[in-house]
């Protein structure tokens, strides 16, 4: 019953905010009836012919708990993953193991890490699921040479955005371009860490592309923590009629990625020559190893690929625009371990779906012009639903000698946990020097049961509703 009357409160909100700008926009616009004639001498057309194209990209404001990276400043820089991009980022912290690899929680913004924050690309959220992808967010697997800029939000801000006790990142690739842009870039630095991007963008009538591709890898600084990585990317938008455009993009990562082998003073087969460091699986669920010289070592590694696909629809409509998205993502890995004793000697392989998750988004942003006392005061709305899911693990191959504990198979869930979501805000111009914000966020989260693959206990299920009122002044 709580949930029911939220919901109703919640639509008629929503409603309100579709009939108001469409109320607004009904006045008549200043001149209609007259007749303007312009006429032009024939140097003055072939002047206006001769103009060069302009292109206009909007870009958000920078705000007092809000930073823009904009694209040429990730080009210019020494960064070999989006990650490094943050590291002179106020409250943002990083841990990373390697420059070009993976790690497990590795972005912090205000000491939260992925799991409180919410990392979005083009608006929907590009986080991993279940035990096999950790509840991280892989920053290795996302091309650098498809990024048009980065919006870093600090702090609960919007309503349009669930669990950001950390903050937001929103990350916005690459479309094309009205004229040709094409970019080169190669870097080599520390332990043989070289990078190489490329980026090309144009179009021709209503049809703009952008695509590219990149390759990185490293000896990394930790035993056995090399890496080597691919990536290709590319989007299509058509400019069609009725102020409307379809994009369709996809982005394909792979990399291999040298499991971080423990390396320690009364450890057997330690090496001086080396950091010492704590082992790294790199991937769930963990293996119950004999220990000593019946361990993984040298040569082990994870093999990962990810798929990603993004659909949208953009339409100018009343005094703003509605955009309807879909997305889905798709991520496995093979992992190869190799005995501590013998670095030829295959102990364990096994296959592993990351990732299967699938989603939907739909915003509405509006503006309500001559508002009483206010002027123009923007309203938006949106609804979305996110289905995380993973493939589960097989085992291909496994040295028993090697185990205290032999490892089984897992099984996957396509839709292990459902978020779908609503919400609606608006800001206030109370003065020239003061504005109010003010939202509402309905979630409703659905986790499915399952057994733990570590522990082998049976674990419920979960159906959780939330409704979150927010309000900042500034």
């Amino acid at each position: 019953m709580y949930v029911a009357k939220m919901l109703k409160s919640l639509t008629l909100v929503i409603l309100l905010v579709l009939i108001m700008p469409l109320a607004a926009s009904g006045e008549e616009p200043a001149g209609r009836g007259e007749e303007v004639v312009i006429s032009l001498e024939p140097e003055e057309v072939k002047k206006i012919e001769e103009l060069p194209q302009i292109e206009v990209v909007a870009v958000p404001e920078e705000t007092p708990t809000s930073t823009i990276i904009k694209k040429e400043e990730i080009d210019l820089g020494y960064y070999q993953t989006l990650s490094g991009a943050f590291e002179d980022q106020a409250g943002v912290d990083l841990t990373r193991q390697s420059l070009l690899g993976r790690n497990n929680r590795q972005v912090s913004i205000r000491g939260l890490d992925e799991s409180r924050s919410q990392i979005n690309l083009n608006g929907r959220s590009i986080k991993s699921t279940g035990v096999m992808g950790g509840y991280y967010v892989d920053w290795s697997m996302i091309p650098l040479q498809d990024i048009e800029r980065v919006e870093i939000i600090r702090g609960a801000q919007s309503a349009a955005y669930g669990d950001t006790l950390g903050g937001v990142i929103n990350i916005i690739t690459s479309k094309g371009s009205k004229v040709p842009k094409v970019a080169l870039d190669a870097s080599y630095g520390s332990w043989d860490t070289q990078t190489y991007r490329f980026s090309h963008s144009y179009g021709f009538g209503p049809v703009l592309y952008a695509v590219g591709a990149g390759h990185g890898k490293s000896s990394g600084y930790l035993r056995n923590n090399y890496v080597d990585r691919w990536d290709v990317n590319g989007s299509l938008t058509v400019e069609c009629p009725w102020d409307l455009s379809l994009t369709v993009a996809a982005r394909y990562s792979a990399l291999e990625n040298g499991m971080i082998v423990e390396n320690r003073d009364y450890l057997p087969f330690f090496r001086p020559n080396e950091p010492r460091g704590d082992y790294n699986y790199l991937g769930g669920p963990g293996l119950a190893f004999i220990g000593g010289a019946k361990n993984f070592g040298d040569n082990s590694h994870v093999f990962n690929q990810r798929t990603e696909l993004d659909f949208s629809i953009l339409k100018k409509l009343g005094t703003g625009e509605v955009e309807l998205k879909y997305f889905f993502n798709q991520e496995s890995r093979l992992d190869k371990f190799y005995a501590l004793d013998d670095r030829n000697k295959l102990i364990c392989q096994r296959g592993a779906g990351c990732d299967d998750t699938w989603g939907w988004n739909f915003k509405c942003r509006q503006t309500i012009n001559n508002f009483p006392w206010l002027d123009k005061v923007p309203v938006s709305f949106g609804l979305e639903g996110i289905y995380n899911g993973y493939g589960g693990s097989a085992y291909e191959f496994i040295d028993p000698t090697y185990f205290r504990v032999l490892p089984t198979d897992g099984s996957g869930i396509k839709n292990a946990a459902k978020l779908q979501s609503g919400y609606v805000d608006t800001t206030l111009p109370l003065a020239t020097f003061m504005e109010l914000y003010l939202g509402l966020r309905y979630d409703n989260y659905v986790a499915s049961p399952n057994i733990n693959p570590d522990s082998k206990l049976f674990v419920y299920g979960i159906n959780k509703d939330g409704l979150v009122p927010k309000s900042t002044l500034t």
